[in-house]
């Protein structure tokens, strides 16, 4: 195969991959004072929070850990949200377990968010599955007399 046409195979998938990788972090919301403190930087922090805003973190977990947050999204005036959640070592993963909750009386979001997070040298993966349900009100419409 000639060096070109190799070439052309690589990015022809390459390009196809792209819709796939930008959707990975796709309506990400970080969670959690730590969170908002560090300007949502939190790719790399360690610990139980990790089953909101990171998975790979729960890696570094190695006792039980519960853990509740509350606060709101975009400011002072903005959604509320709160979560509970509870970070569990095995012996060879670490899996989290949460409920979220955030939006105001017209508006609401609810995930049952599952994690798991493992430790390989110096390599922390992570892998989480969402469960969402929304509520919007006032989306009931009457047809007719």
């Amino acid at each position: 195969m000639s060096r070109k046409l190799r070439l052309a195979i690589y990015l022809l998938c390459g390009f196809l991959m792209v819709p796939f990788v930008a959707s990975a972090q796709y309506l990400q919301a970080y969670s959690g004072a730590e969170s908002m403190g560090m300007g949502h930087a939190v790719t790399a922090v360690p610990g139980p929070m990790g089953v909101l805003n990171n998975p790979a973190g729960l890696a570094a977990a190695k006792e039980w850990q519960p853990f509740a947050v509350g606060g709101r999204h975009l400011g002072q005036f903005g959604l509320p949200e709160a979560a509970l959640g509870l970070v569990v070592p095995a012996k060879t993963f670490t899996y989290g377990l949460a409920l979220h909750r955030w939006g105001g009386p017209l508006f609401r979001d609810y995930a049952l968010q599952a994690a798991w997070g493992q430790q390989i040298g110096v390599v922390r993966m992570g892998l989480r599955i969402n469960g969402m349900a929304r509520v919007v009100e006032g989306q009931r419409r009457r047809y007719g007399a």
